[in-house]
């Protein structure tokens, strides 16, 4: 089935809880932050994306992407939102939705669950030795994101944080982008992709500080 929805909010807005919500909507390919792990040929094409964008070696386009994501309808989390304009322009039908919270909610929730600035640079450090694609594509990842966040203060998380929000707002037209809270229900998810509210289903809630930090 073709690609249907991109989920590009930043990780700790709710995304694992709009991806179950998705699921129980009938979106059963659903590549969340965690399906790639143990998908060794999907790490060797995140390297060749981050290779492409963040260093300009080589290219990647819409075969690749295919090639990479062409077995799942709903796109979430890292490390895909760092491909969110390549993602949109690959997929110019699909659906956006902007998973999204206030900042200070979010910044609570994010720095609750990494570890500090000294234990980041280490693992960025020792990737480079590890001989496992799966270790090299977070390199890239850490790289651009620390750039964007020096030393992850809060004044720099912010203007990260209000930057990738206004980046995907002005992408994506109005009619095809759905900014969304999981504290608002059903509703507004399922009139946006044109799905019956479930009967007696709870919207779906979880990954929760403790969760995400046992994983």
């Amino acid at each position: 089935k073709p690609m249907e929805v991109l989920c590009l909010g930043f990780s700790r807005t709710g995304t694992e809880s709009l991806c179950n919500a998705l699921r129980t909507l009938g979106y059963n390919g659903v590549y969340h932050g965690y399906t790639e792990h143990g998908q060794s040929g999907d790490w060797a094409m995140w390297n060749k994306a981050c290779m492409a964008k963040f260093r300009g070696v080589g290219k990647f386009d819409t075969e690749d992407w295919d090639d990479l994501l062409g077995d799942y309808q709903v796109v979430s989390d890292m490390p895909c939102i760092l491909f969110a304009r390549e993602l949109i322009e690959a997929y110019p039908n699909a659906k956006v939705i902007l998973s999204t919270r206030s900042f200070h909610s979010w910044h609570r929730s994010i720095t609750s669950v990494t570890p500090p600035p000294s234990a980041r640079y280490l693992t960025y450090f020792l990737s480079w030795f590890h001989p496992a694609t799966l270790v090299q594509v977070y390199t890239s990842a850490f790289l651009v994101v620390c750039q964007k966040m020096p030393s992850w203060s809060r004044t720099s998380m912010k203007a990260a944080y209000e930057e990738h929000n206004a980046l995907i707002r002005g992408l994506v037209p109005k009619e095809r982008l759905l900014e969304f809270h999981v504290s608002k229900g059903w509703e507004p998810l399922c009139e946006f992709l044109g799905k019956p509210v479930p009967d007696g289903v709870p919207m779906p809630c979880g990954n929760g500080g403790e969760e995400f930090k046992g994983r």
